[in-house]
């Protein structure tokens, strides 16, 4: 489901579009002293000029609201994209294509795709296999043939290195304080942080607490508040409990912060879901901790955990 979930949220940045779809050669690029490593991906790319990378982001931003987005997911298949880049699928997004082409990109399968609306024109390209897949989307203003060309010259500068070990937390879309509980780091997957007690790396937790970290966007009519009730009624639904407690004020140092809880019970243990959501300008972090017996101890650990969270803040 999450990978499900993290599908569309990518896909809702990508693009929209109708053209006629052909084979192009494929892009020629090796890295050289120019390329920048983009942070949290093993994209390697020439920055246009007045470009640069920025906390919060993953890409590179300029400062008249031009920009690269880069996303680099790996354990998804990139066929799983290709019905939704379809010339069908991309119709009825109503934005006009200029270019629409298939491509290899260093031995990969590719998209290469150029459209834009009356707000935004986009520069995408997609490749990937079954085990990861890149997306980097330009955007600009319609009608700025400088930027649209300087765009398309970075892009046609991406160098992909697979062995490149990608720092999760480099990408992470909020800091911590590793210090101010017993949760530290384990692992990340498909968008998701995880954390054990001491950061054990584990598979399985038959009595052990952890806890799940995940971005949310926010629209107009959510915020923190609606997002754990959201995940209150989802997790009671699931598990057919009664046994919820909805969204409530919890004290943060920097941002409106809401919990609830659900205790489920599944064959014949009982698991306590304690649930914090910290609110930023255009996301809340929430915090899925899951507690299999004392939980007096462990609540306050969560608390701390999440007093200790600040949401990084994309441009």
């Amino acid at each position: 489901m999450m990978k499900k979930v993290l599908l569309l949220i990518l896909l809702s940045i990508a693009v929209s579009a109708c053209g006629q779809v052909e084979k192009v050669a494929e892009f020629v690029s090796t890295k050289s002293e120019s390329h920048t490593l983009i942070t949290g991906t093993r994209i390697f790319m020439i920055s246009p000029p007045g470009f640069s990378q920025t906390s919060g982001f993953i890409g590179l931003t300029s400062d008249d609201s031009a920009l690269i987005q880069v996303m680099d997911v790996s354990d998804n298949d990139f066929n799983a994209l290709l019905p939704r880049l379809s010339k069908e699928a991309l119709v009825e997004g109503g934005s006009v294509v200029t270019e629409y082409h298939d491509f290899i990109m260093q031995n990969y399968p590719a998209k290469y795709i150029c459209s834009h609306t009356d707000e935004e024109a986009k520069v995408i390209v997609a490749f990937g296999d079954t085990s990861f897949f890149v997306m980097v989307v330009g955007r600009y203003g319609p009608g700025d043939t400088k930027t649209e060309n300087e765009i398309k010259k970075s892009i046609r500068s991406i160098y992909f290195d697979k062995e490149v070990t990608i720092d999760p937390l480099a990408i992470a879309p909020f800091t911590t304080d590793d210090s101010k509980s017993r949760f530290k780091f384990a692992n990340y997957s498909s968008g998701m942080y995880f954390y054990t007690l001491d950061g054990k790396d584990k598979t399985t937790f038959d009595d052990e607490a952890f806890i799940m970290l995940l971005s949310v966007p926010l629209d107009p009519t959510s915020n923190a508040e609606s997002v754990i009730n959201m995940f209150v009624e989802q997790m009671a639904e699931r598990f057919e409990s009664k046994n919820i407690k909805q969204a409530s004020p919890l004290t943060h140092p920097k941002h409106p912060t809401f919990q609830g809880q659900v205790l489920t019970e599944t064959g014949n243990k009982k698991i306590f879901v304690y649930l914090v959501g910290v609110q930023g300008q255009d996301k809340v972090i929430a915090i899925q901790g899951f507690i299999m017996n004392d939980y007096e101890t462990y609540i306050p650990e969560i608390k701390k955990f999440a007093e200790s969270l600040t949401v990084k803040t994309e441009k």
